[in-house]
């Protein structure tokens, strides 16, 4: 956020409750800020409150709400997987799993075990028309919601969509949610499991 920006640089001072002591000697910062277009190559000191810079933020960050209507449930990705029996047992006991139907190829009932599942990832994070945030990208993890038993050496086809989209703010700015589903079909159309990837964005208002 612009706030945190400027106090990292040392260029905000809070001097009240409602009012921040801007020093802005850099172009850009003064454009976007206080509409002065050529400021000069000392600091340029100006007094704003607090609810100009919020309404700054607001304006320019993007709207959770309009990216829920536009990219939510919409399949954006579509890969096939086909998953090697011996590499699902060797982590399945790397993950500590002991029960055969997960360690044991041989074993009737073997199936492929969740973390093979968690490792299978589409060609796209995200929709190719979906706007830039701006911020830094961080992995927030996965998770894997197993609906029937997924056989290993089968052709299976992940189509991912976007799941969820919503936004926190914090001390550091907004920090916005990204979570792509993938789910996972047999040949014949069953749906064997999902796999969701999240993505955190710390915003970067343009």
């Amino acid at each position: 956020m612009v706030l945190t920006g400027l106090q990292q640089r040392g260029g905000l001072t809070r001097i009240h409750s409602r009012i921040v002591k801007i020093e802005l000697c850099h172009p850009e910062l003064a454009n976007i800020l206080l509409n002065i277009s050529a400021p000069s190559s000392r600091a340029t000191i100006r007094y704003v409150t607090i609810a100009a810079f919020i309404g700054y933020q607001k304006k320019h960050m993007v709207d959770i709400d309009k990216l829920r209507a536009e990219f939510l449930d919409l399949e954006f990705d579509r890969a096939g997987f086909v998953i090697d029996a011996e590499q699902s047992a060797s982590l399945a006991k790397a993950y500590g799993e002991t029960r055969p139907e997960f360690t044991d190829p041989s074993d009737p009932d073997f199936q492929a075990c969740l973390p093979i599942l968690a490792s299978l990832a589409s060609g796209r994070r995200l929709p190719i028309d979906f706007p830039s945030l701006g911020g830094i990208s961080m992995d927030g993890g996965k998770a894997v919601t197993s609906i029937e038993p997924v056989s290993c050496g089968i052709q299976l086809t992940g189509r991912t969509h976007l799941h969820d989209i919503y936004a926190k703010s914090g001390r550091s700015g907004r920090m916005v949610f990204l979570v792509s589903r993938m789910q996972l079909y047999d040949d014949s159309g069953t749906h064997l499991a999902s796999t969701d990837s999240r993505q955190v964005i710390r915003e970067k208002p343009e």
